[in-house]
């Protein structure tokens, strides 16, 4: 597993390392990479960044990969769905129903052993 994502900013190449990484957002071709300093766009498949990092992140939608231990609660938007909190940003990130008991487990988890 490496340690650092490399994405192409204008002309230069800006090295993220992986452990200020908050989350992967897939948007067709493009996956943006939030990081505790701002984002960047990568090309590379969700599923390849899910497989090389599956032991630091969760799938809670089918387009967003979050890594585990930036993960800080949940919350729902004003039509009542469920919202994943992360320290260190300042976004709700949607949960698909799918992942959501998954999580709500990890929290539990995480609450009992601090």
């Amino acid at each position: 597993m490496r340690s650092h994502i490399s994405a192409r900013v204008r002309e230069t190449i800006q090295l993220i390392p992986i452990e200020e990484v908050l989350y992967f957002r897939a948007d067709h071709k493009y996956v943006t990479v939030r990081h505790l300093h701002g984002d960047v766009l990568i090309e590379e498949p969700l599923k390849s960044l899910e497989q090389e990092f599956s032991s630091l992140t969760l799938r809670i939608h089918r387009n967003t990969l979050i890594f585990r231990k930036y993960l800080s609660g949940l919350t729902k938007d004003d039509e009542g769905h469920p919202q994943l909190l992360l320290r260190g940003c300042d976004e709700a990130l949607t949960i698909s129903r799918r992942h959501l008991s998954e999580i709500k487990s990890l929290l539990k988890q995480l609450s009992q052993h601090p």
